[in-house]
C-alpha cells in the first residue's frame, strides 16, 4: 500500500484478480480501483458465473467495469456489454465468449478515463459529460 500511495498511481487496475481486496486498502484508494467482472452485476457477483448463468437458463450473459468499494463486486458500474446465451451452449464455449468481450471492453474503458472521457464525481459515473446511474453499456 505504501509503495503505491508513494507512486502516486491514477488507477488500480484488477483482472482475473480473484480476491477480495482489504477495507483498509480500498479505503485507502477511493474511486481509484477498477474491476472487471464476468457477469452483468449486480447478478452473480463473486465465482462460477457462467455456471450460475446455465443452471438458471438465462438468456443473457455478459461483462461488467465497476469501481471497487468495500462490498464483493458492488461498486458503482462504469461499463458493461451484454451477449445472448445460445441454445445449448457449455460452460467452456460461454467462458470463451464472455473472454472475448472482456478483452474489447477493458482496455476500451481504460483509454476513455486516459483520454478523460469518464470521469468519477461523488460516486457518478460522467462519460462524455453524460451521468450513467448503472453505467453506460458498450456494444461490439
Amino acid at each position: 500500500m505504501e509503495i503505491i500511495k508513494q507512486e502516486r498511481v491514477d488507477f488500480i487496475i484488477l483482472a482475473g484478480f480473484m480476491r477480495v481486496l482489504g477495507s483498509d486498502f480500498v479505503r485507502n484508494f477511493p474511486k481509484k480501483i477498477i474491476n472487471i467482472h464476468p457477469s452483468l452485476l449486480p447478478k452473480y457477483p463473486g465465482l462460477n458465473t457462467h455456471k450460475k448463468v446455465l443452471e438458471n437458463e438465462d438468456k443473457v450473459h455478459g461483462v461488467t467495469v465497476h469501481l471497487v468499494d468495500e462490498g464483493l463486486d458492488s461498486g458503482p458500474i462504469i461499463g458493461f456489454i451484454k451477449v445472448k446465451v445460445e441454445d445449448g451452449e457449455k460452460e467452456d464455449d460461454l467462458e470463451n465468449k464472455i473472454h472475448k468481450i472482456e478483452h474489447y471492453i477493458y482496455p476500451k474503458i481504460l483509454s476513455q478515463f486516459q483520454e478523460g472521457r469518464i470521469s468519477i464525481i461523488d460516486n457518478k459515473i460522467k462519460i462524455d459529460n453524460v451521468f450513467y446511474k448503472n453505467g453506460k453499456e458498450y456494444f461490439i
